[in-house]
C-alpha cells in the first residue's frame, strides 16, 4: 500500500482538533425538551402551591357569590374572574420567565451548554470566534426568547427559523450572534497492557 504524497501531512492524533458542525433542529428540540422538563419541574415546586391557594380563594369567593346571588344581588366581572386569578397567572409567568432566563444564561456561560444540550453533546458558541458567549450575550439571547414567547404566533417562528436558515440559527441565535454546534463523541482512553 503506497502512502499518498503531495505535501499534506496529517497532524498527530493527540493534536488533531475535530471541527464542530452545526446541530440539527431535531437535536436542538431534544435538548430543549430536556431543559423544559428540568425548569418546569423546578417552577412547579412554587407554582403548584400558588395554584392551590388560588383554588381555595376561588372556593371562598364562589360561596360568597352564591350567598349574594341568593340575596338577589347582581354579580360583576370581578366575581367571575377574581383578581387572584390574574395575580396567580402573572406570578407563574414571571417565575417561569426568570427561571428559564437564569437557567439558560448561567449554565451556558459556565459550561457552554444547558443540561439538555450537554446530554446531547451540543454547545452554544459565538458565531464570529467560536468562544463561549458571555453574560450579556446570553442574557440577550434568553430575554429575546422570553419576549417572543409573549407574542402569539410569532413565538412559533423562533424555533421554525432553525429549519429555514442555512446556519441553523433560531431568531434568538441571530440576535445574540450564536450558533449551536454538535461536539464530537469522546475518544476512548486506551490503557497500555502491563509490561508494554
Amino acid at each position: 500500500m503506497s502512502v499518498p504524497t503531495g505535501g499534506f501531512t496529517a497532524p498527530p492524533r493527540e493534536t488533531a482538533q475535530p471541527v464542530p458542525y452545526l446541530a440539527s433542529p431535531w437535536e436542538r428540540l431534544g435538548a430543549k425538551m430536556i431543559d423544559q422538563l428540568i425548569v418546569g419541574s423546578a417552577v412547579s415546586v412554587v407554582a403548584v402551591p400558588l395554584m392551590i391557594l388560588f383554588m381555595l380563594d376561588v372556593l371562598d369567593q364562589s360561596e360568597e357569590s352564591r350567598r349574594r346571588l341568593a340575596a338577589g344581588e347582581h354579580l360583576g366581572f370581578g366575581d367571575a374572574f377574581p383578581p387572584s386569578l390574574l395575580l396567580m397567572w402573572a406570578a407563574v409567568f414571571v417565575l417561569s420567565a426568570l427561571a428559564t432566563m437564569a437557567y439558560d444564561t448561567i449554565l451556558t456561560v459556565k459550561w457552554g451548554a444547558t443540561v439538555g444540550k450537554r446530554v446531547l453533546r451540543l454547545k452554544i458558541i459565538q458565531r464570529e470566534d467560536g468562544a463561549t458567549p458571555g453574560w450579556g450575550r446570553m442574557a440577550a439571547r434568553s430575554g429575546f426568547t422570553v419576549v417572543l414567547g409573549l407574542v402569539p404566533c410569532v413565538n412559533w417562528l423562533d424555533p421554525l427559523w432553525v429549519f429555514l436558515n442555512p446556519d441553523k440559527q433560531a431568531l434568538h441565535d441571530k440576535v445574540a450572534r450564536t450558533v449551536v454546534v454538535k461536539l464530537p463523541p469522546p475518544q476512548p482512553v486506551y490503557a497500555p497492557y502491563p509490561g508494554h
